[in-house]
Parts: structure tokens; C-alpha cells; sequence
């Protein structure tokens, strides 16, 4: 609303600049020429007003585009699937048995923020039901997402019956996971 405005304003001053203008130096200008400039000037508010706004749907457009290129640099998951390894698993009826081991595993949620899993170790045997307690933001929830693989490891790895989760195990294996410790209890 105040751009429009300030175009009302710009064109007047405009007009009003011809208008001296022409008048100071009539020999200059011819009738035909007088008039033209002054029916221009005239239309010069909706000409800004025009111009402005496609300039600015470009600019949003162009905004777009810039995000679109932003996506593909994304890094992305891993591969959902390793052919092969699931069918040895199925063979060897995994899980069996319920252990679960954390050896000197570290995470970050992203590459550049702090650590925040360091070093952690324990062992949680079959059968065993343990709880897990601690103030906020001490790393609860957390656990959780490493053991579905979630969150990537920084160093350490997950034991589960035996088989290393960590890196071997894609997202996929994450949600069979989730059954295999619901299976468990």
C-alpha cells in the first residue's frame, strides 16, 4: 500500500518536473512532443507499479529455484536394502535370544553439533527388562533412535543376538527391529 504511494508521488513529481521544464524552455519543445510526455507521465505510476511487481513474483520464483538446488545437495540415507543379508538372517531364524550390547558408541544428531551419546557402554541381557531414567535431555529417548538405527553412529557399535547392527544394518532393518524387540518381550 505505501509503494503505491510512493509511485502517486514519484509520478507527480515527474509530471510537475515536465511541466516546469516545458514551460521554461518552450523554442525546445513542439506541442506534439508536450503532450506525448505528459500523457507518459501520466501512466508512469501503473508502469512502476507493473514493473515492481513482476520484479518481484521473478524474485520469489527465483527464491524457488534456489531452494530446489538447495535439496539436491541434501545428503542423503543409505541404500534401504542389502541384497543378501536378509536371507541369511531369515536362514539362521535371528533373533534368537534378546542380548543387547552398546560398546563405546558416540552419536550426533547432525555432522555439526556436539556429541551427544559419548563413549557409552552396556549390556542389557536376554530376558532381562531394564528401564531407562534421567533428566531431561540426558540421551533417553535417544538410545531409542540408535537402536532403530535412526541416528548414524559417530564410533562404537550395537550388538543384538549376537549380529553387529552398526554400520552393516540399513534404515529398513530398523522398523523389523521395532517387531523384533516387541517380539522379544
Amino acid at each position: 500500500m505505501w509503494l503505491q504511494e510512493m509511485f502517486k508521488i514519484l509520478s507527480i513529481v515527474y509530471l510537475i518536473y515536465l511541466v516546469v521544464r516545458t514551460s521554461i524552455n518552450k523554442d525546445i519543445f513542439k506541442s506534439q512532443s508536450e503532450e506525448i510526455m505528459f500523457t507518459y507521465s501520466v501512466v508512469l505510476q501503473d508502469n512502476l507499479g507493473w514493473c515492481f511487481t513482476n520484479f518481484t513474483f521473478n524474485e520469489n520464483n527465483m527464491i524457488s529455484v534456489e531452494r530446489a538446488k538447495k535439496y539436491t545437495t541434501i545428503k542423503g540415507e543409505k541404500p534401504s536394502f542389502i541384497k543378501g543379508q536378509d536371507d541369511i538372517l531369515i536362514k539362521n531364524k535371528w533373533p534368537q535370544k534378546g542380548k543387547i550390547q552398546f560398546i563405546n558408541y558416540s552419536v550426533k544428531y547432525r555432522p555439526n553439533t556436539e556429541i551427544v551419546l559419548k563413549n557409552i557402554n552396556f549390556s542389557v541381557e536376554d530376558g532381562e527388562k531394564i528401564g531407562i531414567v534421567g533428566r531431561t535431555g540426558s540421551g533417553k529417548s535417544t538410545i531409542c533412535l540408535c537402536l532403530f538405527r535412526i541416528l548414524e553412529p559417530l564410533t562404537g557399535t550395537i550388538i543384538f543376538c549376537g549380529t553387529i547392527i552398526t554400520p552393516k544394518f540399513q534404515i529398513f532393518d530398523g522398523g523389523r527391529m521395532a517387531s523384533v524387540f516387541k517380539f522379544l518381550q
